[in-house]
C-alpha cells in the first residue's frame, strides 16, 4: 500500500499552491509506476510525503496511519542502508518474474510517454547531481559502480535533448562525462554520430578517436570503412590503409575499394591502386570516379610500369559515355589517354574541347591547365602526373 524511496526524489510543485495539479500528479504517478514492476495507477485517496526541502520520500495508496507517516518520517535521517530497507519490496514467497533493479531510463521513458518532458529532464538534471555526490559510508561497495552506470546513462540522455536545441557543445560534454564514468560503446557512437553530422575539419580527429575505440571492441566494417574515409579526408592515407582492408576482408564493398585506391595512389602505391580500383569496378561497373581515376593512372603514371595507353583509351571512353561527354575533367583524361597511345591529333582537340567546357563552368584551374595541355600535344609530348 506504500512505496518509499532510498533516496528522496526532487519533485517541483509552485509555489504558495493549494494542492499538486493535474501534471505533477500525472508526474508523481508515473514515478511510482516506474520504481518496480506490477505496480498500479494511484487510486483514491492517495497521500505523498515530502521532506523540508520538497523532495519525494514515500507514495501511500489508499488511507494511511499516522503511525506509518511518523515511521517512515523518522527514515529521513537513517543510515542509507536501513532507507534500502525500508524501500525494498518484499522479496518473500514466488514472484512470477524477478524483481528488476531500477534504473533511470525506464522513469524517463514513462515520463517522456505521458507527455512530461520538462519534468523527465529535471529529473535528470538532479539524478546526475544525487550520482555524483560522495556515497554514505554505510553504502554497499556495489553502489559506486551502480551510481557510475546511472550517471553515464543521465548525461547520455541530457545530450540527445542538447542535439534537439542545437547545443551540440554541451552534448559533446555530456557524452565525454559520461564516457569517463562508464566508457560504453554505445555512447561513443552517439558521440561519433554528433562528430560526424557537424562536419567540422577541427573535429576530425576527436572523431578519429572514437572510431578507433569501437572498431577496437567491436570491428564492424562499416565503422571501418568510415575510420579509413576518414583518415584519408585528414590527410593520413596511411593510416587508411589498415581499417580499410580490414573492412574489405568482412564485406567487399566498391566504394571501400576505391578508398583504399585513394590511400594507395597519394602513397605513390601505384599497382595497389590499380588492385583497389579494379575490384571497385569489378563490383560496380559504372563507378565512374574509380573508371576516371584508373584511366588517368594508366594514361599518366609517373612510372613506365604503372602506364597502360590501351586500357586508359577504353576505360577513358567507358567514363565518357557515362557523363554523356558533359563533363570537362573526364573529357581531360580521355585527351590524356590518347596522347598516351600516340594519337595528339585527337588528344589536342579533345584538350580543347574539354577547355571550353571548363571556362563555361568557371572552372578556372582546369582552364588554365587544359590550355598548356594542347601546347603539350601540339609537342607530341603526353601527360605526366
Amino acid at each position: 500500500k506504500s512505496l518509499k524511496f532510498s533516496n528522496p526524489v526532487l519533485v517541483s510543485a509552485k509555489e504558495g499552491s493549494a494542492g499538486p495539479s493535474p501534471d505533477l500528479l500525472g508526474v508523481l504517478n508515473a514515478l511510482q509506476m516506474s520504481c518496480f514492476g506490477l505496480q498500479k495507477e494511484m487510486p483514491v485517496p492517495v497521500s505523498f510525503l515530502f521532506d523540508a526541502q520538497r523532495r519525494l520520500v514515500a507514495v501511500y495508496k489508499g488511507p494511511v496511519a499516522a503511525a506509518q507517516i511518523k515511521a517512515d518520517f523518522a527514515l529521513l535521517t537513517a543510515t542509507s542502508t536501513e532507507r534500502r530497507t525500508a524501500a525494498s519490496p518484499d522479496k518473500s514467497g514466488r514472484w512470477h518474474d524477478p524483481i528488476g533493479a531500477t534504473g533511470i531510463r525506464g522513469t524517463i521513458s514513462l515520463l517522456l510517454d505521458e507527455g512530461f518532458k520538462e519534468a523527465a529532464e529535471k529529473l535528470l538534471e538532479a539524478a546526475i547531481l544525487h550520482y555524483n555526490a560522495p556515497l554514505p559510508p554505510d553504502a554497499p561497495a556495489a553502489d559506486a559502480g551502480w551510481s557510475r552506470k546511472e550517471f553515464a546513462e543521465a548525461q547520455r540522455l541530457l545530450a540527445l535533448w542538447n542535439i534537439e536545441r542545437k547545443d551540440y557543445a554541451t552534448a559533446e560534454q555530456r557524452y565525454l562525462l559520461s564516457l569517463q564514468a562508464v566508457p560504453q560503446i554505445a555512447t561513443r557512437r552517439d558521440l561519433a554520430k554528433l562528430y560526424s553530422g557537424l562536419k567540422d575539419p577541427k573535429l576530425y580527429p576527436a572523431l578519429a578517436a572514437q572510431l578507433e575505440e569501437i572498431t577496437r571492441a567491436d570491428p564492424d566494417p562499416v565503422e571501418l570503412g568510415k575510420l579509413g574515409v576518414l583518415k584519408i579526408e585528414m590527410g593520413q592515407p596511411a593510416g587508411a590503409i589498415e581499417p580499410l582492408q580490414i573492412s574489405l576482408g568482412k564485406s567487399p564493398d566498391a566504394v571501400n575499394f576505391f578508398q583504399l585506391g585513394q590511400a594507395h595512389k597519394q602513397l605513390g602505391q601505384g599497382r595497389e591502386a590499380v588492385t583497389a580500383w579494379e575490384k571497385a569496378i569489378e563490383l560496380n561497373p559504372e563507378m565512374l570516379p574509380a573508371i576516371n581515376n584508373l584511366a588517368w593512372l594508366y594514361a599518366t603514371g609517373r612510372r613506365a610500369e604503372w602506364r597502360d595507353g590501351a586500357k586508359a583509351l577504353v576505360l577513358a571512353g567507358r567514363a565518357v559515355a557515362l557523363t554523356e561527354g558533359k563533363h570537362p575533367v573526364v573529357m581531360a583524361t580521355l585527351a590524356a589517354a590518347q596522347a598516351e597511345t600516340g594519337d595528339f591529333k585527337a588528344a589536342e582537340k579533345t584538350a580543347l574541347k574539354a577547355k571550353e567546357m571548363a571556362g563555361a563552368a568557371g572552372d578556372q584551374p582546369w582552364t588554365v591547365k587544359l590550355g598548356g595541355w594542347v601546347e603539350q600535344f601540339q609537342k607530341a609530348e603526353p601527360v605526366r602526373d
